[in-house]
């Protein structure tokens, strides 16, 4: 049972500085803490930052672990119980442990019964795909992007930039967005007019772009959307934009 090695959980829904009791490099639970929900992973993922995205906007109290697979913290056989293949994000919810991004998204929504994944089976099919289409699609094009043109140099990561990769993923979001841009003219939000799991995706995954420097003024519903979005509490919690994280590390 996880609550066996569990204890001291801290409250709060925001990334914060925090006293480790193991080191760095083993860095599970924060000492002191109060709330029995923990996410981890990096500021940087797109995949966890939807997951704090969501959990500010239904109100869930918990903590944010900000581990960086690319220190080893996600390898440490604390952290491997909870994720067996070291990768973020990852949850522990008092003495359940969950991981894949949109797993724990539907979690935190159905824990919390809200709205943003209805129960009503087609209106939740169609949330479901598409959130599978932005993770699939949008996603994965600007993760090519994002991590040739700002990982990379910015980590000095011992690789050289794949120029292919990085034009393949512009050439997804080139074929994939106007997509989005059609259903955003049509709909106030991604799945329908509602707001919905599939926006907190969206947003989370194209949260890089201007790091990046991919242009998403060209889509004008989108850029709409976003900028609404962005507005939202649930974004201000977390950072005024995700560049911030990026130039704090310049």
């Amino acid at each position: 049972m996880l609550a066996g090695w569990i204890s001291g959980l801290a409250s709060g829904g925001h990334s914060r500085r925090i006293k480790f009791q193991r080191s760095p490099r083993a860095i599970i639970i924060p000492a002191g803490a109060l709330a029995m929900l923990i996410l981890y992973g990096s500021p940087f993922s797109s995949r966890v930052n939807k997951l704090r995205y969501i959990a500010n906007h239904i109100g869930l109290d918990y903590e944010h672990v900000p581990l960086s697979p690319l220190k080893g913290e996600t390898r440490t056989p604390e952290y491997l119980r909870i994720h067996p293949a070291g990768k973020i994000p990852a949850m522990v919810d008092d003495d359940f442990a969950l991981f894949e991004s949109m797993a724990i998204a539907r979690y935190l929504a159905s824990k919390a019964a809200s709205p943003i994944y209805p129960q009503e089976l087609r209106a939740r099919a169609i949330v479901d795909q598409w959130c599978e289409f932005v993770t699939h699609h949008v996603e994965g094009g600007m993760l090519k992007v994002f991590f040739n043109r700002v990982m990379i140099p910015l980590f000095k990561l011992p690789v050289e930039v794949d120029t292919r990769s990085e034009q393949d993923g512009l050439a997804w979001l080139d074929r994939y967005l106007p997509i989005i841009e059609g259903q955003l003219g049509e709909h106030a939000h991604v799945a329908g007019e509602a707001l919905t799991l599939a926006d907190f995706a969206l947003l989370a995954a194209l949260d890089p772009a201007e790091v990046a420097s991919v242009d998403l003024t060209t889509y004008p519903s989108l850029t709409n959307w976003r900028g609404r979005m962005r507005d939202e509490p649930f974004y201000a919690a977390c950072y005024s934009r995700y560049s911030d994280i990026v130039d704090a590390f310049r």
